[in-house]
């Protein structure tokens, strides 16, 4: 059963974690892995190589994409931006 108010409560402490912690791919040295990170909460959600061209990383974690199919995610980024006020 899904609980609607945990995965909110998850979700704002995930944002709260991980925002702006990402690694910035243009500052690591030719060759180096490139890190992917959820559009939602900011957690890592791949590592691929530099020249990895197969398959796009995802845009939003598992949980994320559940709020974005959804059309919540942009609803929760904004709480979790007021929250982190």
């Amino acid at each position: 059963m899904f609980d609607f108010e945990v995965a909110r409560q998850s979700f704002i402490r995930r944002y709260l974690e991980f925002a702006g912690k990402q690694i910035d791919n243009s500052s690591l040295p030719a060759g180096s892995p490139m890190y992917y990170y959820c559009h939602g909460c900011g957690i890592q959600v791949a590592v691929l190589p530099e020249t990895w061209f197969l398959n796009a990383p995802p845009n939003y974690c598992e949980s994320c994409k559940i709020f974005a199919d959804h059309g919540l995610i942009n609803e929760l980024i904004k709480e979790a931006q007021n929250a982190k006020s």
